[in-house]
């Protein structure tokens, strides 16, 4: 989500109209609910803020790879006919028991 499809989202979730929603109308926000803050909450949003202030340090030296690069290292797969039905058929049961499992522990925290 980019930062200005989020501002979007929060200036609905609080019912702004767009032309209302600005920076000055979000310190008056924030000034608000700081007045009512405990003075070890207030540190709290101080050191926040300090943070918040600070250069990021992260950073991407190089773009992330598509999402099937990893393929590349997975290699090619051959199964014997019927092999890969008997693989995932076992997978398959060892879901069931533990679904089976899971239940029973419920169910005996329920009892």
């Amino acid at each position: 989500m980019s930062i200005s499809e989020n501002l979007e989202d929060r200036r609905k979730q609080y019912g702004f109209p767009e032309a209302s929603f600005t920076v000055a109308r979000l310190q008056q926000m924030v000034s608000k609910k700081l007045q009512r803050l405990p003075k070890e909450k207030l540190l709290s949003v101080l050191d926040f803020v300090e943070f918040l202030s600070q250069p990021s340090k992260v950073s991407i030296a190089h773009p992330l790879p598509e999402p099937t690069a990893f393929l590349e290292c997975a290699g090619t797969w051959e199964f014997a006919p019927g092999e890969l039905d008997a693989i995932l058929a076992m997978v398959e049961q060892m879901r069931d028991l533990d679904l089976e499992e899971q239940n029973a522990r419920i169910s005996s925290l329920l009892a």
